[in-house]
């Protein structure tokens, strides 16, 4: 049978003298036997009161220790939310959630053992010896601040060596100096205690989930992409009543005003409103994209980090110099960023998480990402059979909360739903450092659905397809982005072309802008209706502002700046022809035939 070693915890908890370091050890080495199965999960953050996201997760974690054999599992940190719930002992979260401390219980009456690495969330039994004695009495764990496990194989073969922590410590903004001192307080911890409640409070129903956001240092992106589509985008509605209008000029409508030669006149006026109205709204909707764009680029460049799977660096660096030492792997969480992952011939493993997290989802139409609530559940299997084998199993189910604007920009970009199952393992990935293989569900995945009443969650056996392989950098460093370039054909430089295409559009707006004369009104009429004239100059002023905003992709040789700039110059010409604007449509020839 295993062991954990490195403290006496029964005597610790009768000695009323007991210190910190008497309750929760710096390290302690943990031995799992030949064939033993470890599980490894972590950032469960259980709240005192029991809510529907964690009883799911619970649920979860109960379902996958009862039904194969596991001797040892590892809580790697932030399992208990002391740190947003202050005023709640360790006690109250544990009763609370019965069900998962008599799954830890049935782990240890079977020869088992659990161990509890602790986290920043829960860093308070670090150094308070009453809350550390009240987990220790209820659940019968053995505490930490970091572990060494040691895998035992062949009997004339070393253990494998896998060190484990939360890995807090190798982030700036939640590390401690010492964490033994109460009075030790890191920046994120005022950011859950201070910060995020009064964003939450000031901003109501749109920031109400601030505290669940993956990535805090996304949090100026986050808010921006808020303002979009919670805050601007319920108001969208009114860009249907020039629609509302146009709808006076259908044939049933048309017919029933016939006899009334007032109403008549007055649908008339309504349809060259509307069409007016049409092409002003279809400009400032191009405006306020363009603001809304370059607002959201500004705050998203404020991040405090790196972000998503960036945020796992610091880690893989620290595997990568344990491996060198010879330790086969390393397993941390706190970035509730799950990964499995190759570091020469060891791994590095994390946990992910175990509650409700909102994450950046890529928006259509180049729009700002909409943040999406998805609850996560994962945890890192090891066990040695001929080899050290790990397994990542992770699930995912979206939760209510996303407007019809966010659920309409993210069609086909959200990710897929599963029930929890394996999703990579190691070392039996594809052949390379930073390549991890995925493979399908199994058909003993755990669902993450709600069940229905008097039922117990359902499995899953319909196969689900495979995650594509991920690829990560050893050294950590970002991926550059590829821009397209475009070289200007001929003997005209593209600075040369920028400032044409400016300089034509600005005059282009000029004249759309510009009043006629009643008699060159008169003159055109006899050739177009009064609405499609009022719509030619709407069109012509959107199109003239848009070239004067691709004149500085063309100085910056970008090529979609290219092609969008000469299909608005071939829309413009149309316009001009129409709207019988014969210099202008020359001027438009003739700069079009430069561009190409």
């Amino acid at each position: 049978m295993g062991s954990a070693r490195g403290g006496d915890h029964p005597a610790a908890e009768q000695d009323d003298r007991a210190t910190p370091a008497d309750t929760c050890p710096d390290v302690i080495t943990v031995v799992v036997p030949a064939h033993g199965v470890l599980v490894a999960t972590s950032d469960l953050h259980l709240p005192p009161h029991a809510t529907e996201i964690s009883t799911r997760t619970a649920d979860a974690l109960v379902e996958r220790l009862g039904e194969a054999p596991v001797h040892t599992v590892v809580l790697v940190g932030d399992i208990l939310e002391l740190l947003g719930f202050p005023d709640a002992g360790p006690g109250a979260i544990l009763d609370a959630h019965p069900r998962f401390v008599d799954a830890l219980g049935a782990v240890i009456a079977a020869g088992g053992q659990v161990v509890y690495v602790v986290g920043n969330h829960d860093g308070v039994l670090a150094w308070d010896v009453d809350a550390a004695k009240q987990v220790l009495t209820r659940v019968g764990v053995t505490l930490c601040l970091a572990a060494e496990v040691l895998f035992e194989g062949a009997p004339h073969e070393p253990p494998h060596r896998v060190w484990v922590e939360h890995g807090h410590q190798l982030d700036p903004l939640n590390s401690f100096v010492d964490q033994r001192n109460a009075l030790d307080s890191p920046l994120g911890h005022h950011v859950v205690r201070q910060v995020l409640p009064q964003l939450e409070a000031v901003g109501a129903e749109w920031l109400k989930d601030t505290h669940e956001l993956a990535d805090a240092s996304g949090f100026p992106s986050y808010v921006a992409s808020r303002l979009t589509y919670r805050r601007m985008g319920r108001h969208l509605w009114w860009l249907l009543l020039p629609l509302a209008i146009l709808a006076l000029r259908t044939p049933e409508v048309v017919e029933l005003l016939s006899g009334h030669s007032e109403a008549a006149a007055w649908s008339r006026r309504a349809q060259s409103l509307a069409l007016g109205a049409l092409l002003d709204l279809a400009l400032v909707v191009v405006v306020v994209t363009f603001v809304l764009r370059r607002t959201w680029r500004t705050l998203s460049s404020l991040g405090l980090g790196e972000r998503g799977s960036g945020q796992n660096v610091e880690a893989r660096q620290r595997a990568l110099q344990l491996v060198d030492t010879g330790y086969s792997g390393m397993i941390t969480g706190h970035t509730h960023h799950a990964e499995l992952h190759s570091v020469r011939s060891g791994f590095y493993a994390n946990t992910g998480s175990g509650t409700a997290v909102v994450e950046a989802v890529r928006a259509r139409f180049r729009l700002p990402p909409a943040y999406l609530r998805t609850h996560q559940v994962c945890w890192v299997e090891c066990a040695v059979a001929q080899r050290l084998e790990v397994r990542l199993a992770l699930g995912r189910h979206s939760l209510p909360g996303a407007t019809r604007l966010e659920r309409l920009v993210t069609i086909g970009r959200r990710p897929a739903e599963h029930a929890v199952s394996v999703v990579a393992t190691w070392p039996d990935g594809q052949s390379g450092e930073s390549e991890v293989r995925a493979v399908g569900m199994h058909s003993g995945a755990i669902s993450l659905a709600k069940p229905a009443p008097g039922t117990t969650a359902a499995r899953v056996s319909a196969p689900a397809p495979a995650a594509a392989p991920r690829k990560v950098p050893n050294n950590g460093a970002k991926t550059p982005t590829v821009t397209t370039r475009w070289s200007s054909p001929g003997r005209f430089a593209p600075t040369a072309l920028g400032w044409l295409v400016l300089a034509f559009g600005v005059a282009t707006l000029v004249s759309a802008l510009v009043p006629r004369s009643r008699e060159r009104l008169n003159d055109i009429a006899l050739f177009v209706p009064e609405p499609a004239t009022a719509a030619a100059q709407a069109a012509t002023a959107a199109l003239g502002l848009l070239l004067v905003y691709l004149a500085h992709g063309l100085r910056r040789r970008k090529a979609r700046a290219w092609r969008v700039a000469v299909a608005a110059i071939a829309l413009l010409l149309a316009v001009q022809v129409f709207d019988r604007r014969i210099i202008h449509a020359l001027v438009a020839v003739v700069v079009l035939g430069v561009l190409v």
